[in-house]
């Protein structure tokens, strides 16, 4: 399987591929990336209208696992950082620009809602321990 760079020389991390997509609405909106060192991130797309911008999160295996499993909310994986990869381009741009924010000072409404689980279902966390195993 060819991994698909999504991110392009991060300032952090370097190139960022495409792993596992939770939630998909034209593009992947909730989803994992890995580095060339299989470092896993977690990234989330929080605008699409004149701007894209995520935010990325590093994560390690078992956060991911219990957000699957709706043991852990999604803000809780965010908010293990002590700083966040913000991600932003202007819609139908190409390049991309990167800048490191403290988590304490991002604005929360930018973030996932504090209670917001996955709420996957038996069959999913089936697909997500396969893809994984």
């Amino acid at each position: 399987m060819t991994k698909q760079i999504y991110f392009e020389n991060t300032p952090e991390y370097g190139d960022l591929y495409i792993d596992y997509i939770f939630h998909y609405d034209d593009q992947p909106i909730l989803f994992t990336l890995k580095d060339d060192f299989s470092n896993l991130y977690l990234c989330v797309c929080y605008e699409l209208c004149e701007y894209q911008k995520w935010f990325i999160a590093n994560i390690d295996f078992n956060g991911l696992k219990e957000m699957n499993d709706n043991k852990k909310s999604v803000l809780e994986l965010f908010l293990k950082n002590q700083s966040l990869l913000q991600a932003q381009r202007k819609s139908f741009t190409k390049e991309i620009f990167y800048r490191l924010e403290s988590t304490n000072e991002i604005d929360t409404d930018l973030l996932p809602e504090k209670d917001f689980y996955l709420e996957t279902d038996y069959e999913e966390q089936e697909k997500f321990n396969a893809f994984y195993a």
